[in-house]
């Protein structure tokens, strides 16, 4: 090939990495593209997508009995995330996902190299008594050398495996061990303390998000030894448990509202709608059934719904607005949040209903009146990220806690 041929090829090549790169990648669309031309063929397989966009897609390779169609090469070797929920249901649910276990670590190894993000994960779903799950006997060498191709690239590792590789990771900002918890769990999966010691430290020097399931020595613990530590990142389902089981003097919430108020900071569209901690930062769609926790709010986000914006501002807890944000005495910040209608802030948006404007009308007016400023985010507009680090320099917070059911 000429060096103009050469030219011309790679200029088509990002003309059409451009256009994929709006696509969602699927098993189908992959090999539809692949069909049109060599160009096009070049262009899907040299392609790179952040993740898989099927959440099912690894559950479901178990119908292929082990053998895999051989597109599922190329078509892995796009994706630079690997993340995977190893389901532990109920007896009748139960899927194996280990069933044909030498197939898929092959799969998985020789096709998932240098990536991002590796995530995998024990889900719990409607088990009245845990029951571990059996991991094959190579399953800590898997790991090993899933982690170390991609050693250089990694960013974050999080897995139910209490593991640690033998190798450092220098790129690795975000580590934890923990478990999933399905909206209808009740139960706490027992778990080991996570690998504390010289050992971390050296091979994770620059963590900056721990997440995990904690022992309430381990918070101290971690911001001991990582100082560019900046971020704990809690498992909403784990702490809903303790708080369901045991309220406030669950030992584990008792030491974060006792010991690290100040670092109680962001509480991320909490699955449970009572809040068992006062964060200082809140998002979330629907208003808490819970005040007292409301105390110290200072920062809120509303994702607000399209049917409560457009059709009826007064359900799901939306009627008790007034009384809601007359328990956030501390309240200085607003988010409303909406990426269907365009500056709402003004109540001139065409798909709300009259009697609705009315109310968002008054809304705006109550905050206002008490001094707090409002945003109004949309696809064109987003301010929140530059007042969340303003609130943390103004309040000296140099490292949080957030809540989330990720």
């Amino acid at each position: 090939m000429s060096s103009r041929q050469a030219s011309i090829s790679k200029k088509s090549t990002i003309i059409i990495q451009y256009f994929l790169a709006f696509c969602d990648p699927t098993e189908e669309f992959f090999q539809n593209i692949r069909l049109v031309s060599k160009p096009w063929k070049y262009a899907i397989e040299t392609m790179k997508y952040e993740e898989l966009p099927n959440p099912f897609f690894w559950e479901n390779l178990h119908t292929h009995g082990g053998k895999f169609p051989p597109f599922l090469k190329k078509y892995l070797q796009m994706f630079q995330q690997l993340d995977i929920r190893i389901p532990n249901w109920e007896p009748a649910k139960k899927v194996n996902f280990f069933e044909h276990w030498d197939s898929l670590r092959l799969l998985i190894l020789n096709n998932l190299k240098n990536l991002s993000h590796i995530e995998i994960r024990e889900i719990i779903e409607g088990l009245e008594k845990y029951e571990p799950i059996h991991y094959p006997q190579n399953f800590k060498g898997f790991l090993c050398t899933l982690i170390e191709n991609s050693k250089n690239t990694l960013k974050v590792l999080l897995t139910s495996y209490n593991f640690l590789p033998p190798f450092p990771l220098p790129n690795v900002e975000k580590y934890g061990v923990s478990t999933e918890y399905g909206p209808s769990t009740t139960l706490l999966r027992p778990y080991d303390e996570l690998p504390w010691s010289a050992r971390l430290v050296e091979r994770i020097e620059g963590l900056g998000t721990l997440y995990g399931d904690f022992f309430e020595n381990e918070i101290y613990r971690a911001k001991n030894l990582f100082p560019e530590l900046n971020t704990i990142l809690l498992n909403e389902g784990d702490l809903g448990i303790r708080y369901d089981q045991n309220g406030l003097n669950d030992p584990i919430i008792k030491v974060m509202t006792q010991n690290y108020k100040k670092h109680l900071y962001i509480a991320d569209s909490p699955v449970w709608d009572e809040y068992f901690v006062p964060p200082k930062v809140s998002r979330f769609q629907n208003p808490p059934r819970n005040f007292s926790m409301l105390f110290d709010l200072e920062i809120m986000v509303i994702d607000l719904p399209e049917d409560i914006l457009q059709i009826n501002p007064l359900s799901r807890g939306w009627d008790r607005f007034e009384s809601f944000m007359k328990a956030c005495t501390k309240l200085e910040i607003v988010v409303f949040h909406n990426f269907t209608e365009k500056d709402f802030g003004s109540v001139n948006f065409p798909n709300v209903n009259e009697e609705a404007k009315i109310i968002w009308k008054q809304r705006f007016l109550l905050l206002k009146s008490r001094g707090v400023t409002l945003y109004f985010e949309d696809n064109h507009n987003q301010f929140y990220e530059i007042d969340y680090k303003k609130f943390e320099a103004e309040h000296d917070i140099d490292w949080k806690f957030e809540f989330s059911s990720i």
